[in-house]
């Protein structure tokens, strides 16, 4: 009958409509997830960032009072209670240093590099506040921390983010402190490269990182074997961090190492960059390592 043989020509012209839908309906579902996924993560960067902050303040506020009773004109305490401040100092010192890290994070992650401030910044000012920040740090361990003003040109200016290059210096400058052996110098020198661009090199006298693992170290997430076993605590994300932010200001992080001697972290940025903010980060994500 023909109404038989029209019905059988609708349902067979179907077919393939159904299956070439079927794609479709797949890229419609995956487009949903991936929004519904970066809803999720947007607001978990928010409450990481503002969780992180408001840990942090506090803190800070604890860590500078510390360091107020634990000066040398401050004569009333024990040696005991000189002790205990110290712990306090170490442990909430750490506990900063982790919020920062993960502030970090939540920051590139969130890709607000794209706003990343453009302003003249006096990079001898930044390390000079750094080396007063760690100092007590250092003194822990009876480290000096050595600015070489015979190679430190007065000023030494660069367009960029303060905070970001702070953090980026701090990093560095702080792992030398974590890993030296005490009683020995760290020393940040400074030196202009071939194309005029600066060269900061921050060298310490400490565990240093075995050939295989000085590139594995700034990937993110890894820290190494010798790193370990000095200190357990760590999210290996300081030198990843470091490196993206100085090489979104056009610079780039090298090392040299030799283990049980030394590391030296040089920092190359240049002397002129109009726009030190490079759109989004290419760097892809470290993988979480066990």
């Amino acid at each position: 009958p023909a109404i038989s043989y029209y019905s059988q020509i609708f349902i067979y012209s179907l077919i393939p409509l159904c299956l070439a839908a079927i794609p479709f309906a797949g890229l419609l579902r995956d487009r949903k997830l991936a929004a519904k996924e970066w809803e999720i993560t947007q607001l978990k960067n928010q409450f990481v960032s503002i969780a992180s902050h408001e840990l942090r303040s506090p803190l800070n506020g604890m860590l500078w009072a510390i360091q107020s009773l634990l000066k040398p004109s401050v004569t009333n305490l024990t040696e005991k209670q000189k002790e205990l401040l110290t712990d306090m100092f170490r442990s909430s010192e750490s506990s900063v240093a982790t919020i920062n890290e993960i502030l970090d994070l939540s920051i590139f992650e969130r890709s607000t590099l794209d706003n990343l401030e453009h302003e003249t910044i006096d990079l001898v000012a930044i390390i000079n506040e750094i080396i007063k920040t760690l100092a007590l740090g250092a003194q822990e361990k009876h480290l000096e921390l050595v600015m070489n003003t015979n190679e430190w040109p007065p000023k030494v200016t660069i367009a960029g983010d303060v905070a970001a290059l702070r953090r980026a210096l701090m990093n560095i400058i702080s792992n030398s402190i974590k890993y030296s052996y005490g009683g020995t110098t760290i020393r940040i020198g400074y030196q202009q490269g071939p194309n005029k661009q600066h060269i900061i090199s921050v060298t310490d006298q400490g565990i240093g990182i075995p050939p295989a693992e000085q590139e594995k170290v700034l990937q993110g997430y890894y820290r190494a074997e010798n790193a370990k076993k000095v200190q357990a605590h760590g999210t290996g994300l300081g030198l990843w961090l470091t490196r993206l932010v100085i090489e979104e200001h056009g610079g780039t992080v090298a090392i040299k190492s030799k283990e049980a001697e030394g590391t030296t972290v040089f920092i190359s940025l240049p002397t002129q960059h109009n726009n030190p903010v490079i759109a989004k980060p290419t760097v892809a994500k470290p993988e979480i390592k066990s």
